[in-house]
C-alpha cells in the first residue's frame, strides 16, 4: 500500500503542475528531439502511474508483484 500511495502522490503532483519539465531531463529532451508532444507524453505517463497505483490498491494479489517490478 505504501508504494501505491507514493506512486499516486507523484502522479497527482505531476497532474496538478502539468509541466513536462517535471519529467526526468533525459526523457523530455529525448522526446523533444524526436518530435513527441511533451504534454501528451506527460499525460500518458500520469495515466500509466494512476493505473499502476489503482492496480496495487484494488488487487491484493497483484500488489506485491507490481511493487517488486517497480522497485527493481
Amino acid at each position: 500500500m505504501h508504494t501505491a500511495s507514493i506512486r499516486l502522490t507523484g502522479a497527482l503532483f505531476k497532474l496538478y503542475y502539468a509541466d513536462p519539465q517535471s519529467l526526468p531531463e533525459t526523457m523530455w529532451k529525448t522526446a523533444h528531439d524526436l518530435g513527441i508532444n511533451l504534454d501528451l507524453l506527460l499525460f500518458a505517463i500520469i495515466a500509466l502511474e494512476i493505473i499502476i497505483a489503482g492496480v496495487m490498491v484494488l488487487s491484493a494479489r497483484l500488489a506485491r508483484p507490481v511493487a517488486i517490478g517497480l522497485l527493481t
